[in-house]
C-alpha cells in the first residue's frame, strides 16, 4: 500500500507525517463533483479513507486503466481487507503516469493509519508487503448517500458513515466466494496467495458495524 497525500490535505491534530511526500498535489480527480455534490472542496488525505483507483496517462507504453468503463463511478464505496481487518473508503483519486509504471495499491494517509497504525505509514513510508485486497463495487448501490459524513474531521467517523449493514454482509458473501477461488486456485496452480485465505475467511469489522 502506497500512500497518497493528495487534495485539501489538512491535519486538525498536529499531524504532520504528510510533510515528507515528494509527489503531493494539490487536488483530487474528483474535486468538482464534491464540491457540487457534497459541500466539501475536496478530500482531505488525512480524513477520507480513499482508494487511488484507475491509471491515467499519455506516457508511450503507459497501461490506461478507468474504473468508470465498468460501472464503477467515482467516489463510490471501496472495501479494503488489510492488517486482517475490513475497512470502507470512496475511490477518490487515480494515478498519473508520473511514476515507473502503472500500479494500483495506493490509499489516503487517513486508511493507511486505519490499517497499519500512525507509527508505521507515514507520505514516505507506506507498507510493503503484497497482502492488501481492494475491492470496487459497481451499481447504484456503490453511490454515496446522504448520510456519508464528508465533513467530519475523523477518519473513524467517515469510514463508518460509509458502510451500511447491507455493504458489510454484501462484503462479507464476495469475501466467502473469493475465499473457495483463491483456494483452488492455490491447490491447482500452486499460486502464492496463502497469506490471503485468514484474511477472507474472517476479516474484522471496526466497531460499529452490523
Amino acid at each position: 500500500m502506497d500512500i497518497d497525500c493528495d487534495g485539501a490535505t489538512r491535519s486538525y491534530d498536529g499531524d504532520n507525517r504528510c510533510d515528507g511526500s515528494t509527489d503531493t498535489q494539490s487536488q483530487t480527480s474528483f474535486k468538482d463533483e464534491l464540491k457540487a455534490k457534497h459541500g466539501i472542496d475536496d478530500l482531505n488525505a488525512y480524513v477520507h479513507s480513499y482508494v487511488v483507483f484507475g491509471n491515467t496517462g499519455s506516457r508511450p507504453g503507459y497501461v490506461n486503466f478507468d474504473p468508470r468503463d465498468h460501472g464503477i463511478s467515482p467516489l463510490s464505496v471501496m472495501a479494503v481487507i488489510c492488517g486482517d481487518n475490513l475497512f470502507y473508503g470512496v475511490w477518490g483519486d487515480e494515478n498519473g503516469d508520473d511514476g515507473e509504471r502503472a500500479a494500483v495499491g495506493e490509499s489516503s494517509i487517513a486508511l493507511a493509519t486505519l490499517c497499519f497504525g500512525k507509527d508505521n505509514v507515514s507520505g514516505d513510508i507506506g507498507h510493503s508487503e503484497a497482502d492488501v485486497l481492494y475491492i470496487a463495487f459497481s451499481g447504484e448501490g456503490a453511490q454515496p448517500d446522504a448520510g456519508v459524513k464528508w465533513k467530519t474531521r475523523s477518519v473513524v467517523e467517515f469510514e463508518r458513515s460509509r458502510r451500511r449493514p447491507s455493504m458489510v454482509e454484501g462484503t462479507k458473501g464476495l469475501l466467502h466466494f473469493l475465499l473457495v477461488t483463491v483456494a483452488a486456485y492455490i491447490f491447482r496452480e500452486e499460486l502464492k496467495l496463502d497469506w490471503l485465505l485468514p484474511q477472507l475467511a474472517n476479516p474484522k469489522v471496526l466497531p460499529g458495524a452490523r
